[in-house]
C-alpha cells in the first residue's frame, strides 16, 4: 500500500541502502556502506577479550554468539531505559551463551539466565493449573448436562407412571402400549 520505503541490507563486509518509489528501486539513491557483520564480530570479540577471555582467534565462535543472540529494536531508547531500571537476569532479552567444549559439541549454545528460567516455568506452572481448572470445569458442566439428561428422562416415566396408575392402568399395560404405538410409528415410516 505504500509509496516509498527504504530497504536496508546487511552482509558480511557491506550494508547497501536502496530506496524504492512505487515497486521500483531509486537507482541515483542507492548507497554502499563498508560496515557489516564482520565489523561488529571484531568488535564484539575486542569487548570479550578486554573483559574476559582471549577471543581474538576464536573468529567463529564469536561470529556464532553474535548470530544467534543479537536483534534489531524497534523501540530502541525506550528499551534501553528499561535495561537499567530492570536488574540483570530478569530482562525479557537476557541470554546466556555457553561456549563449545569441543569434545561433545563444536557450537556454542544458548540458555535463559537462572532467574528468567524460573520466572519461565513459574508462568507454565501458573498455565497449567488453569488449563486444568478449565478441564474439571468443562467435566463438571458435561456431568452436569449428563445427569439432567437422565434426571429429566426418570421424572417424565414417573409421572406417566403416574397418570396411569391414577388412570386404573398397571406399568406393564403402559409399556406394552408404548411398545405398539413405536412399531406402529416405524411401519408408517
Amino acid at each position: 500500500d505504500t509509496n516509498c520505503c527504504c530497504v536496508i541490507d546487511s552482509g558480511y563486509s557491506f550494508t547497501h541502502v536502496v530506496p524504492t518509489h512505487r515497486g521500483g528501486a531509486m537507482s541515483k539513491a542507492i548507497r554502499r556502506l563498508d560496515i557489516g557483520g564482520k565489523v561488529l564480530t571484531n568488535l564484539l570479540k575486542e569487548a570479550v577479550t578486554y573483559r574476559q577471555w582471549n577471543m581474538m582467534d576464536e573468529y567463529h565462535i564469536v561470529n556464532d554468539a553474535k548470530e544467534q543472540l543479537s536483534f534489531v529494536s524497534d523501540k530502541f531508547d525506550s528499551e534501553m531505559k528499561q535495561a537499567h531500571v530492570t536488574r540483570k537476569g530478569l530482562r525479557w532479552f537476557d541470554r546466556e551463551y555457553l561456549l563449545p567444549d569441543f569434545v561433545s559439541s563444536t557450537r556454542g549454545s544458548v540458555r535463559l539466565p537462572a532467574p528468567l528460567q524460573r520466572k519461565r516455568e513459574m508462568e507454565k506452572m501458573e498455565e497449567m493449573k488453569k488449563l486444568e481448572l478449565k478441564r474439571k470445569e468443562k467435566e463438571e458442566e458435561e456431568e452436569d448436562k449428563v445427569s439432567d439428561i437422565d434426571d429429566g428422562g426418570n421424572d417424565q416415566q414417573i409421572e406417566d407412571e403416574g397418570d396411569d396408575a391414577a388412570a386404573g392402568m398397571d406399568v406393564d399395560d403402559h409399556t406394552s402400549a408404548n411398545k405398539k404405538k413405536n412399531s406402529d410409528s416405524k411401519r408408517q415410516k
